[in-house]
């Protein structure tokens, strides 16, 4: 996967730096357009996941930073799970 070439990697990495820059209400506009956009990534996705939690936390939104916590902490078990598979 070309990640430079991927438009939810653009997207989502631009997000993330909005955040990083305390610009959280544009950084969710830009964080959701990316999981619009998709990914088959479960790793990036939930990179995604975890700093829209955080923006809609910076923002005093409780109810969806959680339920992207809730989203973030799915896709953890789901890796982790896989990684167990590997393993055995």
């Amino acid at each position: 996967m070309k990640l430079d070439k991927s438009p939810f990697v653009v997207v989502s990495v631009i997000g993330q730096e909005l955040l990083t820059a305390s610009h959280q209400g544009a950084s969710v506009v830009v964080l959701e357009a990316a999981l619009k956009i998709g990914t088959c990534s479960l790793k990036l996705r939930g990179s995604v996941f975890s700093a829209l939690s955080s923006a809609y936390w910076s923002l005093g939104n409780t109810e969806k930073s959680i339920s992207y916590m809730q989203q973030d902490l799915e896709v953890a078990k789901t890796l982790g799970e896989q990684e167990l598979d590997t393993c055995e």
